[in-house]
């Protein structure tokens, strides 16, 4: 333990695992990453800072990432990540792959202080929208959808047999950190269901 009480081991062995996931050299690909330990490091802090930040920008020059191994987010569908803050250091993105089952309905929540895109890629979605969930969208196929910050919605797969898949990009670079949750809409988005 220094003087500042920290202790230079440890931050020195936080400091590798920080630098062998942010290789500058050759990007981190995601489908070998530890996404546990990559949250780890994303939240540690020393003095009050995220390490992260002092690290600066992972990225330097262009780079190709492959999705990451699908992960159920926090809002209850499954997602493979893509650009983030996370694979490349991304400072104002956030781009992954989104899939929602047949029949599956995804948590009510909103993006706190961000703006969402969707690309439809294939199958249809049903979106209940609003501050009380009282409004529907239907996208399809091909479809764009925008989703301004902090409006509740909550999509769902309009079909039994059929995958819903599409592309959402967001203006958080984290992963999952601008979820917020919202169960009191819970009830309000799957009572509609009948009116799809």
């Amino acid at each position: 333990m220094n003087a500042d009480g920290v202790d230079p081991n440890g931050l020195e062995a936080m400091l590798r695992r920080i630098a062998r996931l942010c290789n500058r050299r050759s990007p981190v690909e995601p489908a070998q990453m530890d996404w546990a330990q990559h949250w780890e490091i994303e939240r540690a802090e020393v003095d009050g800072q995220r390490v992260s930040d002092m690290i600066g920008d992972a990225a330097s020059s262009c780079q190709i990432v492959s999705a990451g191994p699908e992960i159920v987010g926090k809002h209850g569908y499954l997602c493979a990540p893509g650009i983030s803050k996370q694979s490349v250091g991304a400072r104002g993105i956030n781009l992954q792959i989104a899939i929602i089952p047949p029949g599956a309905w995804t948590k009510a929540h909103k993006h706190n202080g961000h703006e969402t895109a969707i690309h439809i890629l294939s199958g249809e979605a049903g979106i209940w929208h609003g501050e009380r969930l009282d409004q529907h969208l239907i996208a399809r196929a091909g479809d764009f959808l925008y989703i301004p910050p902090d409006i509740p919605h909550q999509p769902y797969n309009l079909s039994d047999i059929a995958t819903c898949v599409a592309i959402v990009a967001q203006t958080d670079p984290n992963d999952q950190e601008c979820v917020v949750l919202l169960p009191e809409l819970e009830r309000a988005g799957h009572s509609c269901r009948d009116s799809k």
